[in-house]
């Protein structure tokens, strides 16, 4: 289910008109004023929800000087149809038009509130109202530290004294009647505060007792001449604004087929989109440009290259280190300091000496052992001195071999290791992540712009884009012509009814070239109507629409009502009694996306369990003149899509408020839950006039006095956290046990958020109860946490219940700003949320702070 646009007519403390079209994500309505955000949730909610025994719960947000006060609610539904709520806020009167593509506009699907509440439920696979407020509804005044106090308001005591207590969401005040006993608590039951106009009747007699055809006040005219003066400046004002008619017409036309083309550039888009963020990111990654080729290898082996280094370097140290040491220790002397060579060449000389003296020859042959000695001495010096220079060989080699391993550790680690000095990364992994990235990036936009070449060759994606150009162009001109019609104080409808007023009352005394040409249809009495309170000047205009701008934090120009479109392109009529095909009816259109995906779709069969339209509902064809036929005045169509015709009068059994009090089948087959089961009354039946059974579950469907407060139906020891769980229960049918399995882990993360880690865990028991633990302490229920805890806890729960239900539901959410008073650390983490659950659904925010994501409406 998608929400697609909520349009407001005459509703308090807004402009006459406001649209606020939705897209899907994160909608943001700034609106300053908490009553203004209350307000459009409210009846967003209500829309959804319509319930005809609560027909006045909208009556209040109804400005008692607007002529029509009503909202109209367009969603996308779950069967791929468009479908239109419109629900009067006086009299909750609730209408359900379905679109058909075929015919182009919205036809009627029941008129009664109880039928389009079921079926809207049932085929969009929505929760019950309780269920959907408990879960998908967050408002200030739903948290629990304001629904403590009021909790305890909510005494028997109190109540039974006529205390003011709310009536539902967004409903007015109800007074509480009398308690009624019930075992040993008192069970109560407000009435709601019907408006003196609260019903059908009521609004047909202050139709007719309205002026009939009353002027604007300034433009009243005595004479002959003012008279026609007068007629003359009204044709002009209304063949302006028909002329502003016909162009929003095209403007709507062109706006379809801008979105066809649009739908189909969209791949394009997507794929220049991405490869604008890659390049963006490129940037930024400067640093990581100009790298080896390789690099990812590298930043792989660089810890197993650094240890191989390391051992091979420790290796070739210790060897160099023994080479060193021999050579130390073993030093070879000079010859002239060898001993034996010395001694061996002394006996030499000293025989021959003695031998020539004394004369004995013989001892000269002691001359021949000497020499043979230091001719061995000798030879041991050469050999000292050749192992001498191999081990100076063998050291200059291992030193080398020491060098090559320095350098190829540089050539190895050395630019991985700079790389990480300049990054200021600690570790090659992190290091190796970035680049891994970078590379990815680098390759995806070689291979996106590739695909973008090719699809930009295509000839049907040029011929769109000079198509789009020229719908762009034609648009400017268009809406130039329409904005040039903005100051006219009245619709087409209005001008036409007075110009003909005025040209009865001139009769024959009408200038030729003032008369009215034929219309093709027979001329329409005049309809009583207020006239618009805004003065004709432009400025005033404008000031209106500041009006608007200081709800939705932005201008949007809006018409008073769209003229001059045939009858079946408007949804709404003035008095919206019943069909009348004289009358066109006028109102808005949905969003161009889901108007053009619900032609697939059309015709299809409601769900079992919903009585259809009966026979013969279907409206009478609409007589289409032979020129735009102007609207009543009403909720404008400035879009694009189906519209909606009128419908038959609406149910009146939806204003009865008798008190019959209707249990559940729960309450009947556990009396444990008696006096007051989850979503029942106690299991009291209460019966008189104007009396609402109130039970445990909350404020919806008048089941409770507290916004999302009950647990057992009993008001003094309430556990919200039960009637939570008991609600995605029964939405999911799923036991308790397999629910906490689904929310263990997830709970105990947002618990940590929102807690700011003062809460570590929580556990489900077996009736759905929640069991806190808190840091340091021993478990503790829900309802004896602190009030300080209690908003951050109930959040946290809140949300991770609803992230459940969306792994299978599509739900939209709708959000008043709960986290105001949090913190900004905790207000951070929520707008991180918002954009997480974007994922997976559609949220609808109204915010008075301008520090949310997501898109404007309005």
């Amino acid at each position: 289910m998608i929400l697609v646009e909520l349009a407001l007519q005459g509703v308090k403390g807004f402009p006459e008109v406001v649209r606020m079209p939705f897209k899907t994500g994160v909608n943001l309505a700034f609106i300053p004023e908490p009553q203004g955000r209350r307000v459009v949730l409210d009846l967003i909610y209500h829309c959804l929800y319509p319930d005809p025994s609560r027909g006045s719960a909208t009556s209040a947000h109804a400005d008692p000087g607007a002529d029509a006060a009503r909202a109209a609610l367009t969603f996308y539904g779950r069967d791929q149809v468009t479908y239109r709520v419109i629900r009067e806020l006086v009299t909750g009167a609730v209408k359900l038009y379905r679109f058909d593509a075929d015919a182009k506009k919205y036809r009627l699907f029941t008129a009664s509130a109880a039928e389009a509440a079921q079926y809207v439920r049932v085929q969009q696979q929505l929760p019950d109202e309780v269920s959907f407020e408990r879960l998908f509804l967050y408002a200030p005044e739903a948290m629990p530290s304001r629904g403590d106090k009021a909790r305890t308001r909510s005494g028997a005591g109190l109540l039974s004294g006529g205390d003011v207590a709310p009536s539902g969401p967004g409903l007015p005040p109800a007074r509480f009647l009398s308690g009624v006993m019930a075992r040993s608590s008192s069970v109560v039951r407000p009435g709601p505060e019907l408006a003196p106009m609260a019903n059908p009747s009521n609004a047909l007699v202050r139709s007719e007792l309205a002026l009939e055809g009353a002027a604007a006040p300034g433009e009243q005219a005595s004479s002959l001449e003012d008279k026609q003066a007068l007629l003359q400046r009204l044709r002009a004002d209304l063949d302006m604004v028909t002329r502003a008619n016909r162009a929003q017409q095209e403007i709507d036309q062109l706006n379809a087929r801008k979105f066809e083309i649009s739908e189909r550039a969209e791949g394009v888009a997507k794929l220049v989109a991405e490869r604008t963020r890659l390049k963006t990111e490129l940037e930024q990654a400067r640093d990581l440009e100009g790298l080896p080729p390789h690099m990812e290898e590298r930043l792989r082996t660089f810890e197993e290259r650094a240890e191989r280094f390391r051992v091979e370097e420790a290796k070739t140290q210790d060897e160099l280190m023994k080479v060193e040491q021999e050579a130390q220790q073993d030093q070879v002397l000079p010859l002239s300091q060898d001993r034996y060579f010395l001694g061996a060449v002394g006996v030499g000389v000293f025989s021959v000496v003695v031998a020539a003296t004394v004369g004995r020859p013989l001892m000269g042959l002691v001359n021949i052992p000497a020499a043979m000695v230091a001719v061995g001495a000798a030879f041991r010096y050469v050999s000292d001195l050749e192992r001498q220079a191999l081990r100076g060989v063998r050291r200059r080699a291992v030193e080398e071999r020491l060098d090559r391993l320095f350098k190829q550790h540089e050539l190895d680690t050395g630019v991985t290791r700079r790389l990480m000095e300049k990054l200021e990364v600690d570790s090659p992994t992190a290091l190796l992540e970035r680049v891994a990235a970078h590379n990815q990036r680098l390759e995806r936009v070689e291979s996106l712009s590739s695909r973008i070449a090719s699809l930009r060759g295509d000839d049907t994606v040029q011929r769109d884009e000079r198509e789009l150009m020229e719908i762009s162009a034609r648009l400017e001109v268009l809406e130039a012509e329409v904005m040039g019609a903005s100051g006219a104080l009245h619709g087409a409808e209005t001008l036409r009814r007075r110009v003909e007023a005025l040209e009865r009352e001139l009769g024959p005394d009408v200038p030729p070239r003032l008369k009215s040409p034929p219309l093709g249809i027979a001329a329409r009495p005049p309809r009583p109507r207020r006239e618009s309170s805004v003065s004709v000047d432009l400025t005033n205009d404008l000031v209106a629409q500041s009006t608007f701008s200081s709800h939705l934090g932005a201008a949007s120009p809006l018409a008073e009502d769209q003229s001059g479109l045939p009858s079946s392109d408007l949804p709404f009529r003035a008095d919206d009694s019943g069909p009348n095909p004289s009358a066109p009816p006028s109102g808005l259109v949905v969003h161009p996306r889901a108007a053009s995906r619900a032609a697939s779709e059309v015709g299809r069969a409601p769900r079992p369990g919903f009585a259809g339209p009966a026979s013969g509902a279907e409206i009478p064809a609409m007589v289409r003149p032979a020129v735009p036929a102007p609207s009543a005045p009403g909720l404008p169509n400035p879009g694009s899509g189906p519209v909606v015709p009128a419908g038959p009068e609406p149910d009146r059994s939806m204003f009865d408020f008798g008190g019959s009090y209707i249990g559940s089948a729960d309450d009947e087959e556990d009396p444990k839950k008696k006096p007051g089961g989850r979503g029942g009354s106690g299991g009291v039946s209460l019966s008189g006039e104007g009396l609402w059974a109130i039970g445990a579950g909350g404020p919806s469907g008048g089941r409770g006095g507290v916004p999302g407060y009950g647990g057992d139906g009993e008001f003094l020891a309430p556990d919200r956290s039960r009637d939570l769980v008991g609600a995605v229960v029964d939405y999911l049918a799923v036991e308790v046990d397999a629910l906490g399995e689904r929310l263990s882990g997830r709970l105990e993360q947002y618990l940590e958020v929102f807690t700011e880690g003062r809460i570590k865990g929580a556990t489900l028991g077996p009736r759905g109860e929640v069991i806190l633990q808190p840091k340091g302490s021993d478990p503790v229920p829900y309802p004896e946490l602190p009030l300080e805890e209690l908003d951050a806890v109930d959040l946290a729960l809140r949300f991770a219940l609803a992230e459940s239900i969306l792994r299978r539901f599509r739900v939209p959410i709708l959000i008043d700003d709960p986290i105001c008073d949090l913190g900004q650390r905790r207000r951070r983490y929520f707008g991180q949320m918002l954009s997480y659950f974007a994922q997976g659904t559609q949220l609808v925010v109204a915010t008075g702070q301008d520090d949310l994501p997501g898109q404007r409406v309005g």
